[in-house]
């Protein structure tokens, strides 16, 4: 695949190219196919071309749909569809919906399906635009993506032989995507005919494409191995992942374009629902990404107990938290989950019979590792769909804004989520009450032992719990969550020290008895990864709610308040002591902080950003004692990234970054009394010892800085713009962006205009010779008439007539008065703006030959 095909870098060439045109690609496109069907898919040239072939069809149809706006041909296929709809179709969709009943449940015996209705819509197409080229090749690209789908040619007896057709599916499937998603997101032009008629085409072949995406599905799951209640992929089926994904992301995309159309098709319905729970299985991340959004899309079609998809969303939500809890109380049974009261609608979860094999299958592998991973994929994918049900793109993906009655379980929500949270907690608490020699056994009601729990999946299931958390918060927004604000930063708070190291426990809570233990050694906390996972929730949590959550303590860790200690406080204490941690942390191998220099940077950035959010969002609500510390931490990043020798860990660019921007608000949001920060002498310094920095993004903030640091420093008065009357008339206006944009649409509107006289050139070449002949027959007048004519005496007499008439005029002011006329007259016509090359075809205007005297002669 090369670089153009790929990105689509390169637009697309004009009608006299090598490569096809547009209008033909799709004719070109199902030749190619049936020549390569009948080579046995062995054809390296022809394999090539058809890979260019769908590129092309991708990058044309993802940037201009598949009628690239041709406003005239979507009147057509409406103008065709409406007059189907209304008149002589009604009998033919009728008998071809019985036909396709009947075809489909003969066809189910044998296992596979045509494509009746595609077949009979082209031609009926074909007849009713009488042969429109870029109509019919619109249905031809259609048909071949049906006859990729439906192939399904696999050769079991040398293995690999199915990387080409698994190609070419991921094609098609991304084809489809594509068009899907155009629509999708043209819905709201200022001209949605061209939308509309989009629509309609791939709406009347959307079922058959549907159904052959879902055999396919089917077909590639077939060829993988179940262990375990999981779908593995060998080292050498990446071709099998990537068409699988690509396959499911089609099918997510077709259900929400069509949304409730596809409530009477019960059998689709389901039959997409059993797939992506199938999917769910596989070992493969973006398989299971893309099966989640294909379960995440099926609320939005509707069913037939004539349930809205609010009520089917709302319902599938509480469902799959709900199988979340039953998950862990039958596998993993240990701290909250022991006796979890989440569960789904009417007191009950729908276990699918999926899940239920799924489970069985983990209960009867034999090996713990085995089982640990099945786990941790299953509660993967639970989460993910849960992650898409609420994500805005799947909701304006798939029309979401028709969930007016949708309703959440918040409680359930925030539940699942501290569970997962607090799930390391209670691993280690197992591990140790667990007496030594049965920590291999099985937990009681469970199939997984303590020392697995500890040492696999504690840490794992806590990011897990950060990320529903981080959707929770950004997906829902502080309107709806404000109610449960105070619960969030509990949580936040209780995952950030529960996160932190023993000697920062010490520091900020040094009465707790539970941190301060020392008989019995935890270490789950000395991860990097999530603290990073947890400073990022309380960043979140800031930008949702700001910084006036309260709770009553008078004193924290020795710093006395003058009010109430908020929970954002209190994390804001727990993320300067992970920064200053980091930053003083002379011995890389240090128990308590278990992580690469990449991770660490991470954390260290991920504290600035924080603490630069919590600034800017509620600076001038924080105490005096918070302020204080707050500054005292930046004049140590901006002193640690410019130390010599130079510390490794402010030395990445993104650290860098994150510590200006973090000095920047600092400098900008005065303190909680009016005063201002005392950090702009410091934070000038540093950033001119940044300028010269060899990345990119380093330099340009440092120059940024100095800029804020003057104008901090050095007070202006606002521009004044001085109004006159322009000496010379201006062909383009570009001083303002509404200016310059009304000059942009003249210029597209001359270039149309341009680009239509030349096509009107290219195709009435005789004109333009008739044209020119015309005006070389009128020059040549023109040349006779302006050389010297011997004038008989006749003549001679009438030029002196018109001369004395003409002194008659002068003297009685007559001229005057009739020039006046003619100049009233000529200032009432519009004259054309004329264009380079005008006069090569000017036909129908006459000569204008001036006959009159001149002065001179007189």
């Amino acid at each position: 695949m090369t670089l153009a095909g790929k990105s689509g870098i390169n637009p697309p060439g004009p009608d006299g190219a090598p490569t096809p045109p547009p209008s033909k690609i799709g004719q070109h496109l199902l030749t190619l196919l049936r020549l390569l069907e009948k080579n046995g898919f062995s054809h390296d040239s022809q394999m090539d071309e058809i890979v260019s072939c769908f590129q092309r069809l991708i990058a044309s149809t993802s940037r201009r749909g598949l009628l690239q706006g041709n406003v005239e041909l979507a009147a057509k296929v409406l103008a065709d569809s409406s007059f189907g709809d209304s008149n002589t179709s009604q009998t033919s969709i009728g008998s071809r919906s019985i036909r396709g009943r009947r075809s489909t449940q003969s066809q189910k015996r044998s296992g596979r399906i045509e494509n009746s209705d595609l077949r009979i819509h082209v031609e009926n197409d074909n007849g009713a635009n009488n042969g429109n080229g870029m109509a019919l090749d619109i249905h031809l690209t259609l048909s071949a993506i049906l006859r990729v789908l439906n192939s399904n040619k696999f050769d079991d007896s040398v293995s690999g032989t199915y990387v080409t057709p698994a190609i070419l599916i991921a094609l098609a499937a991304n084809f489809m995507t594509a068009t899907c998603e155009f629509v999708q997101t043209q819905a709201v032009a200022a001209d949605p005919s061209c939308t509309i008629a989009e629509y309609e085409l791939v709406a009347n072949s959307g079922k058959p494409i549907l159904v052959a995406l879902d055999e396919t599905v089917a077909s590639l799951l077939q060829r993988l191995e179940r262990s375990t209640g999981m779908l593995h992929l060998s080292s050498s089926q990446g071709d099998i992942a990537h068409a699988l994904t690509c396959s499911l992301r089609a099918e997510a995309s077709l259900v929400g374009l069509f949304g409730t159309k596809l409530s009477r098709s019960t059998a689709i319905v389901t039959r997409l629902a059993q797939t992506g729970w199938t999917a769910l299985s596989v070992s493969h991340k973006d398989v299971l990404r893309a099966a989640a959004a294909l379960l995440a899309s099926l609320p939005f079609a509707g069913g037939l107990d004539r349930a809205t998809p609010s009520i089917r969303w709302s319902y599938t939500m509480a469902d799959f938290v709900a199988l979340l809890s039953r998950t862990f109380e039958s596998i993993a049974p240990i701290g909250k989950y022991e006796k979890s009261n989440i569960r789904g609608v009417n007191g009950s979860v729908a276990i699918p019979e999926e899940i239920k094999e799924w489970i069985d299958s983990i209960w009867a592998a034999d090996d713990e590792n085995h089982r640990l991973d099945s786990f941790l994929h299953l509660v993967k994918g639970l989460i993910f769909v849960v992650t898409d049900l609420l994500s805005p793109h799947t909701l304006e993906k798939t029309g979401g804004d028709g969930l007016l009655a949708a309703s959440v379980d918040l409680p359930s929500l925030l539940s699942a989520a501290e569970n997962l949270l607090s799930f390391p907690v209670s691993a280690e608490s197992a591990y140790f009450t667990t007496k030594k020699r049965l920590r291999r056994e099985s937990i009681e009601n469970g199939c997984l032992s303590p020392s697995v729990l500890v040492y696999g999946a504690a840490n794992q299931v806590k990011i897990l719990g950060h990320e529903l958390l981080d959707h929770l918060q950004t997906d829902l927004g502080s309107s709806v969550l404000l109610p449960y604000a105070k619960r969030i930063a509990q949580i936040t708070y209780g995952s950030l020290l529960t996160a932190s190291s023993g000697a920062l426990k010490n520091v900020l809570e040094p009465v707790n008895s539970a941190f301060g233990d020392n008989k019995r050694r935890r270490w789950l906390q000395s991860s990097i990864l999530t603290r990073t996972a947890s400073v990022k929730s309380f960043l979140k949590y800031v930008l949702t709610f700001g910084c006036e959550a309260k709770v009553k303590q008078s004193q924290l860790a020795g710093i006395s308040c003058s009010r109430d200690v908020s929970y954002t406080e209190r994390s804001i204490l727990v993320t300067v002591g992970y920064l200053v941690e980091q930053l003083n942390m002379g011995d890389a191998s240090d128990p308590d902080n278990w992580g690469s220099l990449t991770e660490k940077n991470d954390l260290v950035a991920m504290c600035a950003r924080c603490l630069s959010r919590c600034l800017v969002a509620g600076g001038d609500y924080l105490t005096v004692e918070t302020r204080l510390l707050v500054d005292s931490v930046i004049v140590a990043c901006l002193s640690a990234a410019t130390a010599t020798p130079k510390l490794p860990i402010a030395q990445s660019s993104h650290v860098k970054v994150s510590f200006l921007d973090l000095a920047i608000d600092a400098a900008s949001v005065p303190w909680p009394n009016g005063a201002r920060s005392s950090i702009v002498h410091d934070l000038n310094a540093v950033a001119y010892m940044m300028l010269r920095d060899s990345d990119e993004t380093v330099s340009s903030r440092a120059y940024l800085v100095l800029r804020i640091c003057d104008s901090f420093g050095t007070p202006r008065a606002p521009a004044i713009a001085v109004v006159r009357r322009s000496e010379q008339p201006i062909q383009s206006d570009t001083s303002t962006a509404s200016r310059m944009k009304e000059s942009f649409e003249d210029a597209r509107v001359n270039i149309q205009e341009q680009e239509k006289v030349s096509r009107k050139r290219v195709d009435s070449p005789s004109q333009s010779i008739q044209g020119h002949q015309k005006k070389t027959k009128e020059g040549r007048l023109l040349k006779a008439s302006s050389q010297p004519i011997a004038r008989s005496p006749d003549v001679v007499i009438a030029l002196d007539m018109n001369e004395k008439v003409k002194e008659k005029l002068e003297t009685d002011g007559s001229e005057e008065r009739s020039s006046s006329k003619v100049k009233s007259g000529l200032e009432s016509v519009k004259i054309s703006i004329v264009h380079p090359n005008d006069d090569e075809e000017d036909i129908d205007f006459p000569i204008i030959v001036d006959c009159g005297p001149d002065k001179e002669d007189t």
